[in-house]
Order: structure tokens, then sequence, then C-alpha cells
């Protein structure tokens, strides 16, 4: 996180020496002009050049094809774009100028000319201006300017409308064109919903099989592929960036040939008038990464991709991440080997507090905001424990869930200990703590043994490789919880570290074929190290309550034989 600020600053600062150099040169080309024309400060100087730049590249744009255009103007149109994409000047300049279809014209032209995609080092830059051309069109329509307008109506119109090679009759419609584009930046709230709704539309009253719809195959994405121009894909993309308008969509519904729809049981749910999405050579579903990443940022509240600190959950992602392990908890054979799954993995992280809660009887544990409610009868008996066994067959969802885990577990601990003097009976207490975790715990091994074992979809050495790689969602679990026992100093900073590196001394297998071990043993030691996790994780918690040593064992010694004990539960359910 930090060196993520300090990047951002460096940049703001090499931005500001950009802007103002080239504003200096301006005025330095002629000395003798004293009429007071140059900018006021920086942010006119920014406009200026901004829109400077959107004529010069729209006039060229309309004088030339662009799929023509050499290396270098490829290599130079770059370059302006990473400089000026959230630039307002020039990204609302540059797209009204060239218009709505103009736009999609443009990039249909430049990424897929005549021949076919190209290859080299012109599609590594290419992959650059598609990244680069998403967040500029991103920006603009943040505008709410008529121009703007017009411009945002006129792409959702051009849908349907094809835009093929000079001179062939076929050719990707506006859909596949514009989807293309949304990779990348923020797009305006109302836009995304708008085009959604469009998106659907158009899809559900097609006369034939979607499949057909969106058959084209000329390249629009780089790196290239051979996929068809799905624009479901890109679409959901965009709405993993806009967290607001992810929500928005899959609680909205769409009308169609006069029927209504939940775009949720359209795009999600496994129900007869589902959307069937396209499968892929190894017949997963292409575009179910990017509709996990809508997910996200749907229910976590900030862009998938981002290291934001997410705010506390609404009631409205709360209510969808209970329909999302509603969905897959019934349907969890949907999950064995879908790229749905590491998102999926990143809502239940998340959401640990409300998972932990789901598996606590009555008694509630408090959550980071408006509760997922995944305890019975909200939920159906079995579904929590279904869909965690589903979702944690993936590697990186078993990394984040296990590290979300520990880290709430450990700070259920040590919540308790602030209040202890409160309890009669803080041992019952302290088991109540941390049975929630144990049961996960047992979950996830006999998850991770199916996929390893019995599926042979994954190696061990992936899901021990995930437990240091999603160590994120520790960091996040614990700053959840500061709000209400806060930590002096770097006491946070050191609970973290030992977080972290319990998870990885015991979680973490040596699949060498020298320490192999069969499933059962593996299950088995699997138990012991979620104990003694627990074991050292209530020792310190004890001991930094002033308990002393022989008190702190015993209690050390209660939660670690609760969570054999909450593991085996786990195991059970998960194998049922």
């Amino acid at each position: 996180m930090a060196e993520r600020r300090v990047k951002r600053v460096l940049w703001e600062a090499s931005e500001t020496d950009r802007i103002a150099a080239r504003a200096l040169r301006a005025l330095a080309k002629n000395k003798h002009d004293f009429t007071g024309d140059g900018p006021g400060g920086l942010k006119e100087a920014d406009d200026r050049q901004g829109k400077a730049d959107a004529d010069y590249w729209a006039k060229k744009a309309q004088e030339s094809n662009p799929g023509e255009w050499s290396d270098e103007d490829i290599a130079r149109f770059n370059e302006t774009l990473k400089d000026q994409r959230d630039n307002p000047g020039f990204s609302e300049r540059f797209a009204t100028t060239l218009g709505g279809e103009g736009t999609l014209q443009f990039w249909r032209d430049m990424a897929a000319p005549p021949g076919g995609a190209v290859e080299g080092d012109r599609a590594k830059t290419l992959a650059e201006v598609q990244d680069n051309l998403s967040m500029t069109l991103a920006t603009a329509t943040q505008s709410e300017s008529p121009a703007m307008d017009t411009w945002k109506r006129d792409v959702i119109a051009a849908g349907d409308k094809p835009f093929p090679i000079q001179g062939l009759p076929m050719g990707p419609n506006g859909y596949q064109v514009m989807s293309s584009l949304m990779g990348k930046g923020k797009f305006d709230d109302e836009f995304l919903n708008d085009y959604g709704d469009s998106l659907v539309k158009y899809e559900r009253e097609y006369p034939g099989d979607p499949d057909v719809a969106w058959r084209d195959t000329a390249n629009l994405n780089y790196p290239p592929t051979d996929e068809p121009n799905d624009p479901f894909a890109g679409f959901m993309e965009g709405l993993g960036h806009n967290p607001e308008a992810s929500l928005e969509f899959f609680n909205d519904s769409t009308t169609a040939d006069g029927k209504e729809m939940d775009n949720w049981d359209y795009l999600v749910a496994k129900g007869d008038d589902a959307r069937e999405w396209p499968l892929g050579e190894d017949d997963k579903a292409l575009g179910h990464d990017a509709l996990g990443h809508a997910l996200e940022s749907a229910t976590i509240g900030v862009p998938y991709d981002s290291d934001a600190t997410p705010p506390k959950h609404s009631a409205g992602s709360a209510e969808l991440v209970n329909r999302i392990v509603s969905e897959y908890g019934e349907n969890h054979d949907r999950l064995k080997g879908s790229p749905l799954s590491d998102s999926l993995g990143n809502v239940t992280a998340e959401y640990m507090r409300d998972v932990q809660d789901g598996f606590n009887s009555k008694r509630d544990f408090s959550t980071h905001g408006s509760n997922a409610n995944l305890s019975y009868p909200d939920l159906e008996k079995g579904r929590l424990k279904d869909f965690l066994a589903g979702v944690g067959t993936d590697p990186d969802a078993y990394g984040a869930i296990i590290n979300a885990q520990q880290a709430v577990t450990t700070e259920l601990i040590n919540e308790g200990y602030h209040k202890k003097a409160t309890y009669e009976d803080f041992s019952a207490e302290l088991e109540n703590r941390v049975s929630p975790g144990g049961q996960i715990a047992g979950i996830m091994a006999e998850s991770r043994t199916q996929a390893v074992y019995d599926d042979k979809i994954a190696a061990d050495a992936e899901f021990n490789e995930s437990l240091a790689t999603t160590d994120k969602w520790a960091d996040r679990a614990i700053d959840m919880g500061l709000s209400r026992f806060p930590v002096a100093g770097d006491a946070a900073g050191m609970i973290i570290g030992d977080i972290k590196e319990a998870v990885v001394d015991h979680y973490t297998r040596d699949s060498s074929d020298e320490a192999g071990q069969d499933r059962s043993d593996f299950l088995e030691s699997q138990q012991g190290a979620s104990a003694d996790a627990m074991y050292d994780a209530t020792y310190q918690a004890a001991h930094e309550a002033g308990v002393d040593p022989e008190n702190a064992r015993s209690q050390a010694n209660t939660a670690a034989r609760q969570v054999q004990e909450g593991y085996a539960v786990g195991r059970q359910r998960a194998g049922s």
C-alpha cells in the first residue's frame, strides 16, 4: 500500500512537470507575445493541451484509415492516450469529435485491419492502446455535457449495427466493439446500466441462438485470441470497475419480448431461461472470469483490482452475497474448475465475519456493516457449507479464505479477551469464538484434498503458493476489526505478521515425492496444524491480556481442542 502511494505521488509530480513544461514551450515560441493569452494555471494548461491533442488525433482518424497507421503513429497515439486518458478536456473532445459510431469504427479499423489481427511489437502496442483508450472513454462518460449525452445514446443505438471490414458485408456489431473497450477505467453509472439493459434486451430478443449473434471472430482484443467476441465479457469488466453500477445492475431487471426478468437470473442463476455462456476449448465458460470481477465489485464496494479500502457493507451488497452463497451452494458442482471461483473466494474472504457468524448458531458475531445472514432460516440448511466446499477447490479461493479465517478467528479471540471479565465461563466463550473457524478449516481441507487427490484439477504446489499470494485478506480482516478494539502503535502490524506466518507455517504442505502423504494422512495432519495455529493465537492473546502462563496454556489448549472438534465437523459436512 505504501509503495503504491509513493508511486502515485511520483507520477503526479511527473504529470505536473510535463504539463508545465509543455505550457512554457508553447509560450516561448513567440517571445514577443504579450497578449495575455497564456493559460491561467496548470488546470487550464492541461485542458488546453488535451483539447489540442484530441483535435489532432481525431482529425487524423477522420482523414485516414487507423488500420493503416504506421507503427510510429500507433506508438505516438498510445503515448498521447497514456498522458491524457484522465484528462476530461482530451477524452470528451476526442470522443465527441469522432461521434458514437465514429469511435466504434475507429477501434474496429485499428484493431482488425484487412488480413486479421496484427502480431509482434505492433500487437503489444495495440494492447496498451486498447487499455488506454478504454480509460479515455471511461473518463469521457463522466461528463454530463449535451455532446457527451448524445455520444452515449449513439453508442447504445449502434449496438446492433455491423462494423465490417472495408468492402466486406460481415463484421462485429457495435455491442462487440464497445464492450472490447470497457476493460479498464470507471465508466459512468447510468451509461453502464443503460448499455447493459440494451445489450441484455438485444440478446434475449435475438431470433436465433445467442452463439450465432456473437460468432464473429474479428480481432477486437489484444493479445489476440480465436474466441468469439462475446460482448457480455467486456461489459462485465466495465461493471467490475464500477461497484455502484454493478450492484444496481445485478439488483435490476430487463424487459425483453414483454417479459421482465432479473439480470441476476439471466446471467448468474441456473434457470431454464438463464443465459448459456459460450464455452472455450476446455469447456470452461468464457466470460465467467469477468462475471466474477463484476460480482466482486458489487459486493466488496471497490473495483475488483483496487487496493483501496472498501466501505462498510451495504444492505444491498450483503443481500447479493446471500444470493451468491445460496445459488452456488445449491449448484456447487458448477464451481469445479470454474473461472468464477477465485472471485467468489475473494468475496468469501471479505465477508468472513458473516461466514463465521453463519456457523455460529443463534449467537451473533458483529460484522462489517450489514450482515449477509448466512445462517438458517435466512439461508437453506447446508447451503453455506456446500458453497465453501465448492469454492475451496480453487487454489486462489482456498488461500484467500484460509488467510481471512485465521485473521478473523484471531481477532474474535482478541475481542473476547477485551471483554473477558463480562463472561462467567470464559472457556465456553472461547470455544464459541473458535469453533466456526475450525469448521471452515475442516471444509477447506476436504476441498483441497478433493481438488488434488480426487478430481486432480489442481496441484498441491498451487495451494501452497496461494497461501502467500492471497495474504492481503489477513490485512483486510484485521482492518475491519480495528475500529471495535483499537490496537496501539505497531501492535496491529505485529498481529497481522503473526497471522500470515501462522498460515504459511501451518497450512503449507510439503508436496515432494519423498514427503508424499495419502489422503487421510494429509487431512489428519491439517487437523493438527489448524489446532496448533489457534493454540498459538490464543496463547499470545492471553499473554498480552495479562493471563499468567499456566492459565494461558490451559485456555490455548481449550481453543485448540475446540478447533479440532470443529474441524472434524467441517470435514464431515464437506464430505456429506
